[in-house]
């Protein structure tokens, strides 16, 4: 082997031992990187939050609601609102009776216009009146000089005069005419008015409301069907809720009607709720309360059961509210969710959960550094979060035991990545 060969391998060698090196050197820093990272404590603070168990059901509204009916179409008084509570004796609006009520109002205008032209007119004719007067004076005047002259027995002027007297006579004469029967058109057309006027004022009714209530003109025909009596008569069986009126959505909603309204009483109503499987729902009895939410709304509303009508292990509740109507008036058919059970509860990391000795519970970083495990109860899952119980006042849970212990409060920070520790570590 020559020189240069010798030289060259341990030139590679030499650098395989060097790349050797560095990639355990490599290693052994990313190691200890990962470490620190791992070790790095990430925590996190419960949540409060509601815990519930609930069982979905269809129902139907009960209202007391009555529907009048409108003869004509009517015109709205503009102070109505849908679906606001109107005192008994509000004025809804009015209805034209007369069929042709703009050929009435067009001659109206008409007529207004003549009469306005003739009382300019009769403005006008007060100065006939000064000119009568006058052509009146002159005739006695004109009298008087002809008795003078026959009296002196001069007769040759007397023939002017007798011609100025007939002339007089003649203007005379048209005035009175004119006046005459101006006078009498203006009387005939402000009676004519005055008789359109009336047929007019005539030609509509008011509708008036007869009950005090919340007034709504969607009429969906089911009023005189689900009426507020004779509960015991809403069985399973007999409440039939249309497919079509659950496709679009929970509420239904009716076209209005012009020609109808409806007033509902809004101190009381009711909801019948279809219950697939009694077993389902628990123990409640009559008089109960009940709490649930009405799909599309997420008021919990708390009513009284009235009614418990039971057949082939299906049930329907009546339940009873006295609120929140103006929410709901214009629904009929809903998807019900009844609330069977509500409680306070912490949500927490379900991956902050660790098995202490067949006990669930988390690691929580005390205020001193120090990891220490607290048991909890676990109550239900939330996606990738879990709730778990509060405790009682003093946040004691019982186990599987009976004895007693302590779990976790609002502001324990608990450590979201606690397979990287054991109790007892000190963390900085």
């Amino acid at each position: 082997m020559t020189y240069e060969n010798r030289k060259n391998q341990r030139i590679k060698k030499r650098k395989i031992r060097n790349i050797i090196i560095i990639s355990i050197f490599s290693l052994l820093l990313a190691k200890s990187a990962y470490g620190i990272i791992a070790k790095t404590p990430k925590t996190t603070l419960p949540k409060e939050e509601d815990y519930i168990i609930s069982t979905k059901a269809l129902g139907v509204m009960i209202k007391d609601e009555k529907v009048y009916d409108i003869e004509g179409n009517i015109e709205l008084n503009p102070l109505i609102e849908e679906g606001k509570r109107v005192s008994l004796g509000f004025e809804i609006g009015k209805v034209n009776i007369v069929g042709d009520i703009r050929s009435l109002s067009e001659e109206l205008d008409e007529l207004n216009k003549a009469v306005n032209q003739l009382t300019e007119k009769a403005n006008e004719s007060k100065l006939f009146i000064s000119d009568k007067e006058t052509l009146e004076s002159s005739q006695e005047v004109l009298m008087r000089e002809i008795q003078r002259k026959i009296n002196e027995k001069d007769y040759a002027s007397i023939g002017d005069l007798k011609n100025q007297i007939l002339a007089n006579d003649e203007k005379l004469s048209d005035v009175s005419l004119e006046n005459t029967l101006l006078s009498q058109s203006l009387e005939s057309l402000t009676k004519k008015r005055d008789t359109i006027i009336d047929e007019i004022n005539n030609s509509s009714t008011s509708y008036y409301t007869q009950q005090s209530g919340v007034i709504s003109f969607a009429i969906d025909g089911y009023e005189n069907i689900y009426i507020p009596k004779e509960f015991e008569n809403y069985t399973y069986d007999k409440i039939q809720i249309p497919e079509s009126k659950m496709k679009s959505g929970t509420t239904e909603k009716e076209d209005k009607l012009k020609n109808k309204y409806k007033i509902i009483n809004n101190f009381n109503w009711q909801l019948a709720i279809k219950i697939d499987n009694i077993e389902n729902v628990g123990s409640y009895e009559l008089g109960d309360t009940i709490n649930l939410k009405i799909a599309d709304n997420d008021r919990e509303l708390v009513g009284r059961i009235i009614a418990i009508n039971e057949s082939n292990g299906k049930a329907v509740f009546i339940v009873e509210f006295n609120s929140y109507l103006f929410d709901y008036y214009n629904q009929r058919f809903s998807t019900i969710e009844i609330l069977l059970k509500k409680q306070d509860a912490y949500l927490i990391p379900t991956k902050s959960i660790v098995d202490n000795n067949g006990q669930k519970g988390v690691y929580i970083k005390e205020f001193n550094g120090i990891v220490r495990f607290k048991p909890i109860e676990i109550l239900g899952e939330k996606d990738d979060y879990t709730f778990v119980s509060k405790g009682d006042a003093n946040r004691y849970i019982k186990l599987n035991t009976e004895n007693q212990v302590r779990t976790i409060s609002l502001y324990d920070e608990i450590l979201i990545n606690p397979w990287n520790f054991d109790e007892g570590d000190i963390l900085n």
